[in-house]
């Protein structure tokens, strides 16, 4: 028998293995995941810095541009040049110096400072800056377009000889300058954790250092890489450089405006202390786990090893119910006795009474948490009553049911329960489904014992268990389920049979529902009308009524309005209308109570006719008259007189005084008045208006008129008769007339469109604010004229036709019409006339809505130039773009695809892709996995043989993730040029290091140049310039400008001054030779003389090159044959040097090889037409080439030169820039007599790029 590992040995050996897989687990993860987390989190942080400082430079040197854009903007609108108005302005601009210096007005004839603004504490100077002669520094170049502010690269300031940039704009007949000292830009990077040792470099286009946050390299020329950064890439680049000998990690950042770069960083070993700090953390805690989880295996081994003997000896005894044994230690090895032991336990225990335990803890949870009463129930069919025995859950049968009974009786009380007309049913329901043992399910009423009503539901399942039927069930309560269905019955009831008819309409006027009085009015059917919108039957109504309508609830919730519906025989008639606005389940309603108001119309008429006819009756009644005995003083009131006012019959005393105690008391005095000047004679007729007080407590309005019935004989008035009307209506009426018109009056004025009324001889009679604002036109000068006498322009144009046509009755539409207003301009107007009718229907005028909708056509027009603009973008892109649908047929493709396929769209249109366009039939597979997973699948650098050469693509395939959109879209794009640019742009990179170090010693150049070529203008200006300043400076000496004038042309110290500018003006044209070859190039195109690079190009390898080793350039010589009717070309002019720089420069060098030539060694450089090209020509009379050399000179990396004198990359980046960059061409041939010959040739428009 196989020997047994010892359980210690072998528990130990495996809790061992566990506790060391998730060590290492753990080191792969950090080392793989949370270390490159960290590594990028930083990279984050540099950038989130870089950026933010960035910004804040850019926004402080864009308000300076803002300021001098304004400032230059006023003097041109002023007229402004350099008088005292001028230069109080340019001082007050420059302020103390916090932002500009100084500000300069220069002259573009000459270039010489005709106005200059200073700092407050440099205005004493002032005098010593006119005239400056500016030609000599770089911010006076050609400015650019018109209002565009140019940045300058960094100098020496004109006024305090610190680091400063200038920022200059075009103004008439000259320039305005600003000169920003950059003294300021540290204190935007300064404020940096100093323990973290962060870096922030301010860097400008020629790599000098303009602010330093440690305020040590400040003025300094950077030696570090700009590739990062180049390429047209203006995004955040995080990488690792050296910086005085210290590995750094940071962030450049471009900043457009200027040109300049930010770069923030701080020691790599700082950057990433953080991870070293958290691995070795980590690691120390490894490795204490390790060694613990090792210990404690050991441990729980022996522990488990004791366990398990004991449990192997008493393993029989648990099976057989013995729980209550001890487990002495013991020793034993024996996997097999407690593999059995084990398995007879959970057997006999865990699978019986564990699980038995469970299961009904569950049921019973279960059962106790049903919503209803959960039962067992069996019986026998035939004697139902006495042999049933029903198990329930006691508190859910008393809750539910209130029915606390015994089982062997719980089915008799139930049935007692139930109304007796439904005893028997429930009884033979349950017989039949126990006699067939099939579902049960009953729905009925129940009267609690209290006496309550509900609704119950039961169901059952019947099972055959032991040869007898026991039926598992619940009884549920459904009062509340009942009492809902009769309660939509009931509203499905009245909605279907109201009187009136009820209609629920969607957001768009469709109808969702109608009930039958809809129906019947229209005489539809319900689906009919479901099928139909509002405005089918609702003549004379549209989409713009309806939507002016559903504003209309929104703001108000509710709305009673009349309109019109048209029945199926095309009868119309009126309908009353009330809306609301309703939201149900997320979803938005409109209903409508539609009541026919036919009879109403026509009561309402009936009644407005009798209403007519009693008017008539009572004003020749004489209602209301009163006769006044004065002598008397005996007052005769009918019984109008009374009911008129509310009161009954004689319902107060006939007394003047009674009546004069019920009229207003701010009309009492007014009424005595009339009656009494009436009756001394003053007054011809008698007549006035009052308030007279109600019954109700209320004043009505009354018209007394009067006449002197009869007089005494002494012919005073003896009796005074007349009658009271009530003009309360009148009163009212003329109140509401006023306001009407005032409210008509608000809406037009008020309402955006223009509202225009014209009477039968076409002349204003109204003319709303909105109107008169559209056209410009005061409403006081148009109302009262005709249309064409306000508008001239607009006789004979189609609205006047229009109005014409609506006046005379015939129809006409909505016209839109493109006005052009002599004064203002061209705006695009809708108009909308209709005819305004009297009441005999004739035609009296027009009413016309006039809607300014110039922005709206203005909208129209840009959105047809967007898809056009889109269209062309994708036709226009050299890439081919295939779209195609999830099936792999083509939807889309653009012209580049044409020209490749020689398919046009519509033959592709639909066809598979791998048919039309085989070459990517490889690439199906990623479409569809692109559409399946919704992601952008890339494939770089594709090589495709064609004919003899070896091609090169990038394939990219976007999934379309439109909704209701599957498909995807297929870019293929050439890199051949870019993969064998790559290799070139290694060696460039080794160039651009030299490129830098030479402009550097240029600028370090320039830099005193400036001061030089400043100070001897200053020095010139301060001894021979004609200045107040000056001759007072003399008058203190105590001596005359001529003497001193005398004394410098004795010692020629004015022929001095101009040497000394001479020298320094040809020291900076050769400086700025250099900058102009060394500086990276800003990739513009420009009109260059190319005789003019040929000479430059020339005098750089005669100055900056060191070419000794090899051969002396100085002892060439060169022989310019140049056609003066040459004219400039347009190319980039860095470029073009770099081509006759490394022909020359190759030419030269294989020259100096030849040392038995007796001939000096020669360049012949030609320059003339050649038809619709410009030719240039260098001829060398070296050793020339060979014909198998000719025809490779142009490859990359093909060099005659030996190992590591050459990369081969010279002529064929030469050969690119003239064909690629320049859309030229370039050769070689061999000279006539020996030596080489290059041959371009650039077309004297713009290239092909």
């Amino acid at each position: 028998m196989k020997s047994r590992v010892p359980l210690k040995r072998y528990l130990s050996f495996h809790l061992g293995a566990v506790a060391v897989l998730p060590v290492i687990i753990i080191f792969l993860m950090v080392w793989f995941l949370m270390m490159p987390a960290i590594r990028a989190r930083t990279g984050i942080q540099h950038q989130a810095m870089a950026r933010a400082i960035a910004g804040h430079i850019s926004a402080y040197l864009e308000g300076g541009e803002r300021q001098l854009t304004a400032l230059a903007e006023y003097f041109r609108n002023q007229a402004l040049d350099s008088g005292p108005a001028a230069v109080d302005l340019l001082d007050a601009q420059c302020g103390d110096g916090g932002f500009f210096e100084a500000l300069f007005v220069v002259d573009a004839e000459n270039d010489v400072v005709k106005a200059v603004g200073l700092a407050q504490a440099r205005r004493p100077n002032r005098d010593d800056y006119m005239g400056l002669d500016f030609s000599g520094r770089e911010f006076t170049r050609p400015l650019g377009a018109p209002n565009k502010a140019v940045w300058s690269e960094t100098f020496l300031s004109t006024i305090s000889s610190s680091m400063a940039v200038a920022l200059s704009l075009p103004l008439e007949g000259g320039s305005i300058i600003g000169e920003i000292p950059l003294g300021n830009l540290a204190e935007f990077i300064s404020h940096l954790p100093v323990e973290s040792e962060f870096l922030t470099l301010v860097i400008d286009g020629q790599g000098l250092v303009v602010a330093d946050s440690q305020r040590r390299r400040s003025g300094q020329l950077s030696n570090l890489s700009y590739s990062a950064v180049e390429g047209g890439n203006t995004q955040a680049v995080s990488r690792a450089f050296a910086l005085d000998g210290v590995k750094m990690l940071g962030t450049w950042v471009e900043m457009e405006a200027v040109g300049w770069k930010v770069l923030f960083a701080q020691p790599a070993k700082k950057a990433f202390q953080p991870v070293r700090d958290t691995l070795a953390l980590i690691g120390l805690g490894l490795a204490i786990a390790l060694g613990l989880a090792l210990f404690i295996a050991w441990l729980m081994a022996g522990n488990l090893t004791a366990l398990f003997a004991s449990y192997t000896g008493r393993a029989e005894s648990i099976a057989n119910g013995r729980y209550d044994l001890q487990w002495p230690a013991a020793r034993a090895r024996e996997f097999f006795n407690l593999g059995h032991s084990l398995q007879r336990m959970a057997e006999k225990i865990d699978r019986r009474e564990k699980a038995l335990i469970d299961s009904e803890a569950r049921m019973m949870d279960l059962v106790a948490n049903v919503p209803g009463v959960v039962y067992q129930f069996k019986a026998d069919p035939k004697a139902l009553e006495s042999s049933s025995l029903t198990s329930v859950v006691r508190e859910r049968s008393i809750k539910i049911f209130g029915v606390d009974t015994a089982e062997e009786s719980f089915f008799n009380d139930f049935v007692r329960c139930l109304p007796p007309d439904d005893q028997p049913r429930f009884i033979q329901s349950v017989k039949d489904a126990l006699e067939t043992a099939a579902p049960w399910y009953y729905e009925g009423r129940f009267i609690k014992p209290t006496g309550d009503k509900i609704w119950f539901e039961g169901r059952s399942t019947a099972r055959w268990i032991d040869g007898e039927i026991i039926c598992y069930g619940v009884l549920t309560d459904i009062t509340q389920r009942k009492e809902m269905e009769s309660s939509l019955r009931l509203a499905q009831f009245i909605f279907d049979k109201a009187p009136i008819g009820i209609w629920r309409m969607g957001p768009a006027g469709e109808v969702l529902d109608v009930n039958e009085q809809g129906c019947a009015s229209l005489g539809y059917s319900r689906e009919e009308l479901r099928r139909m919108i509002v405005f089918d039957f609702a003549p004379g109504f549209d989409s713009e009524n309806w939507e002016n309508g559903t504003s209309a609830l929104h703001e108000v919730g509710a709305k009673t309005t009349e309109a019109f519906h048209q029945r199926r025989n095309g009868e119309i008639f009126p309908i009353q209308v009330i809306e609301k606005l309703m939201r149900f389940e997320g979803q938005a309603y409109r209903l409508a109570f539609v009541q026919d108001i036919t009879e109403r119309k026509q009561m309402e008429h009936a009644l407005k006719e009798s209403e007519q006819r009693l008017e008539l009756a009572l004003s020749g009644a004489n209602e209301g008259i009163w006769d006044w005995r004065i002598h008397e003083d005996i007052l005769f009131l009918d019984s109008r007189f009374y009911t008129m006012a509310g009161y009954q019959p004689h319902g107060f005393p006939e007394a003047y005084e009674e009546i004069l105690k019920r009229i207003h008391k701010d009309d009492l005095d007014r009424v005595r008045s009339a009656n009494d000047r009436y009756l001394a004679g003053e007054l011809e007729k008698f007549e006035v208006e009052f308030r007279f007080l109600r019954k109700d407590g209320r004043y009505m309005w009354i018209q007394a008129k009067g006449t002197i019935a009869d007089w005494d004989d002494e012919g005073n008035p003896a009796r005074f008769i007349g009658t009271n009307a009530d003009i309360t209506g009148r009163k009212k009426a003329e109140e509401n007339l006023r306001k009407s018109e005032q409210l008509l009056t608000n809406i037009l004025e008020s309402m955006n469109e223009g509202i225009v009324v014209l009477d039968k001889d076409f002349k204003y009679t109204i003319f709303n604010r909105s109107l008169a604002k559209m056209t410009h036109m005061p409403k006081a000068e148009a109302i009262g004229r005709v249309f064409w006498d306000v508008f001239p322009f607009l006789k004979g144009t189609p609205v006047e036709k229009n109005m014409k046509r609506t006046m005379a009755g015939k129809s006409t539409r909505n016209l839109e019409v493109r006005l052009q207003f002599p004064s203002w301009g061209t705006v695009w107007f809708r108009d909308s006339f209709s005819p305004l009718r009297d009441a005999d229907g004739g035609i009296v005028g027009i009413v016309g809505v006039i809607t300014d909708i110039t922005r709206q056509k203005q909208d129209e027009e840009e959105l047809s130039r967007l898809q056009n603009y889109l269209s062309n973008i994708i036709d226009s892109m050299p890439s081919i773009l295939v779209a195609v649908d999830r099936d792999g047929k083509v939807t889309q493709w653009n012209y580049q695809t044409e020209k490749t396929t020689g398919l046009t769209f519509e033959k592709a249109r639909c066809q598979p892709l791998a048919k039309v366009l085989p070459r990517l039939s490889g690439e199906m597979a990623r479409v569809s996995a692109s559409i399946r997973e919704r992601r952008v699948i890339s494939s770089s650098k594709v090589s495709r043989k064609v004919g003899n050469e070896i091609r090169f693509e990038d394939i990219t395939i976007f999934p379309l993730i439109a909704d209701g959109v599957e498909g995807a879209v297929i870019r293929v794009d050439d890199v051949t040029q870019q993969v064998r640019m790559e290799e070139m742009m290694i060696q460039s990179e080794k160039m651009l290091s030299v490129g830098g170090l030479a402009a550097g010693m240029a600028h370090e150049i320039n830099n005193p140049l400036a001061g030089i070529l400043q100070n001897a203008s200053v020095l010139e200006n301060r001894l021979l310039g004609d200045l107040p300043a000056n001759r007072r400076a003399a008058e203190a000496a105590g001596t005359s400008l001529a003497v001193i004038r005398h004394y410098l042309a004795l010692r020629k110290l004015p022929d001095m001054i101009e040497n000394i500018r001479t020298s320094g003006s040809l020291a900076a044209a050769i400086v700025r030779n250099m900058l102009s070859f060394a500086r990276k190039s800003e990739k513009t195109a420009a009109l260059h003389d190319l005789g003019t690079l040929l000479d430059q190009s020339i005098d750089l390898l005669k100055t900056d090159y060191d070419m000794k080793k090899h051969y002396d350039f100085k002892r060439v010589e060169i022989v310019r044959l140049y056609d003066e009717a040459v004219g400039p070309v347009l190319c980039e002019a860095s470029k073009i040097q770099q081509v006759f720089m490394n022909i020359l420069k190759n030419g030269a060098e294989a020259m100096a090889e030849m040392v038995d030539t007796p001939a000096p060694p020669t360049f012949v450089l030609r320059l003339r037409h050649d038809g619709a090209w410009v030719r240039v020509e260098i001829e060398d009379n070296g050793p020339g080439m060979d014909e198998k050399t000719r025809r490779r000179i142009f490859e990359p990396f093909f060099t005659t030169k030996p190992v590591g004198k050459g990369t081969g990359l010279g002529l064929s980046v030469s050969y690119f820039i003239i064909t690629e960059d320049h859309g030229g061409e370039m050769g070689v041939f061999a000279a006539d007599g020996g030596g080489t010959c290059f041959v371009i040739r650039l077309p004297k428009g713009r290239g092909d790029r």
